[in-house]
């Protein structure tokens, strides 16, 4: 459905742009228009190595560190290897390459994978994870009573614990600097 449309669901985050500006969203804008953020790139990869399980490979791939550059001499003919740089036709290529998949450098991803075997090593963070449904998808209707509108509604939630007589919670992954 397109934007507009009484059948279009929205999302939280779009939800959340129409409140500030429904013109705007209506046509076309998205959060995701603004150049992401070190913080969305960082929260999305954590996500979906933590939750997304088995779907790193579609949504994501790691940059190379370096790339063959030009010959050193004439005379040996060896290739050096440059340290990956964005500015480099080569690299570009690469990552144009890659289709619609998040590109992400070695290092950024390690400390993606620090982060989670941290979340891990605390007992009770550890079970929670290991024994809920991750990424789950909830859609319901919402029935407006003074306009009779049906208003479509969709989410997701990061965590649903399987049922255990203390673990009654849904969850939901964030990311930040400090606790």
């Amino acid at each position: 459905m397109k934007r507009g449309d009484r059948n279009y669901v929205m999302s939280r985050s779009e939800l959340v742009e129409f409140n500030k500006c429904p013109h705007r969203w209506k046509a076309g804008y998205k959060e995701g228009d603004e150049e992401e953020t070190k913080s969305l790139e960082w929260g999305g990869l954590v996500d979906c190595i933590a939750l997304d399980k088995g779907r790193f490979a579609e949504k994501y791939v790691i940059c190379p560190e370096t790339y063959p550059g030009p010959e050193s001499t004439k005379k040996d003919a060896t290739l050096i290897d440059n340290p990956w740089n964005w500015n480099a036709n080569y690299c570009k290529e690469w990552r144009d390459s890659q289709g619609e998949k998040n590109v992400v450098k070695p290092e950024l991803y390690e400390g993606a994978k620090s982060a989670i075997a941290t979340l891990f090593r605390d007992s009770i963070i550890e079970e929670v994870l290991t024994s809920s449904d991750t990424q789950v998808m909830i859609t319901a209707e919402w029935a407006d009573k003074e306009t009779s509108l049906i208003i479509p509604l969709r989410t997701l939630i990061d965590f649903v614990p399987h049922a255990k007589d203390y673990i009654q919670m849904l969850g939901d992954l964030k990311t930040c600097r400090t606790a």
